[in-house]
C-alpha cells in the first residue's frame, strides 16, 4: 500500500518517523549509503524512510522480504548453501555506513518452528560479514513495525497495540543521553512494569506494559 492511500493520521506518524530516523537516529549525511531491511507489511513506512533518507542527501538501498519467504530460504535451502558465505553483503558492507531493520515479522511466530540447527548454520555463515560491520561502527537501528497478528500475540486490541507501538517509536529522542532508552520491549502475559517514563515524564498510560532494554 503505497503511503499516499493512508489515512493522514498515519501519514503523519510515518513521515515523523523518517524524518527523526533520518536526522537523529541514523544521522544521515550526504552520499551515505543506508541498508533498509524491511518485511512487505511495513513498505509505507519504508517509502517514508527511504525519500527522507534521499532528502538527507543519502542513498537508500532497500531489501524487502516476507515471513513466507524467510522461512522458505532456512527450510528449503541444501545445508550446503545455508553454509556459504554472503561474500556479496561482505564486499557492499564496505560501502553503507548506516542500517535500518524495519518492521521485524508481520506474524511474531512465522519462524517458530525452523531447527536450532539450522538457524546455526546461517549464524555461522554470517558471522564475516557481523564483524566487519562491527569494526567498520555501521549505524544501526531496529525499529518495530505494528501488525494484527503482532496485536494477537500480545494479547492487545490492535488499535490500543498500534498506539503503544507508535507512543514508543516516536518517543522524544531529545530527552538527553542521560535518559536515552535504545529500546522499548512488550511483555506477553509477563509481571512487568506498568508504565515507562523517562526522569518524571510518563510515556506509556498505566495501562500498558513495557520494560526498558539497554
Amino acid at each position: 500500500m503505497p503511503s499516499g492511500t493512508l489515512p493522514p493520521g498515519m501519514v503523519h506518524r510515518f513521515r515523523d518517523f523518517a524524518r527523526i530516523v533520518s536526522d537523529h537516529s541514523l544521522r544521515v549525511k550526504p552520499g551515505e549509503v543506508v541498508l533498509v531491511h524491511f518485511g512487505n507489511h511495513a513498505f509505507p513506512l519504508a517509502e517514508e524512510v527511504a525519500v527522507a533518507i534521499r532528502a538527507s542527501g543519502g542513498f537508500p538501498l532497500l531489501s524487502v522480504t516476507t515471513d513466507s519467504l524467510q522461512k522458505r530460504l532456512i527450510l528449503d535451502v541444501p545445508e550446503e548453501y545455508l553454509r556459504q558465505p554472503p561474500n556479496h553483503w561482505i564486499r557492499w558492507a564496505d560501502d553503507i555506513s548506516a542500517t535500518l531493520m524495519l518492521g521485524g515479522l508481520d506474524d511474531p511466530q512465522a519462524l517458530a518452528d525452523v531447527p536450532e540447527s539450522r538457524w546455526a548454520l546461517l549464524s555461522k555463515a554470517g558471522k564475516e560479514y557481523r564483524e566487519k560491520v562491527h569494526s567498520r561502527r555501521v549505524r544501526t537501528l531496529i525499529a518495530a513495525f505494528p501488525t494484527p497478528k503482532s496485536a494477537d500475540f500480545y494479547g492487545l486490541p490492535f488499535d490500543r497495540f498500534n498506539d503503544l507501538v507508535w507512543d514508543a517509536l516516536l518517543v522524544d529522542y531529545q530527552v538527553g543521553p542521560e535518559r536515552e532508552c535504545t529500546s522499548v520491549c512488550l511483555e506477553r502475559g509477563g509481571e512487568g512494569p506498568n508504565h515507562l517514563r523517562f526522569g518524571d515524564r510518563h510515556l506509556l498510560p498505566p495501562e500498558g506494559k513495557a520494560h526498558l532494554a539497554r
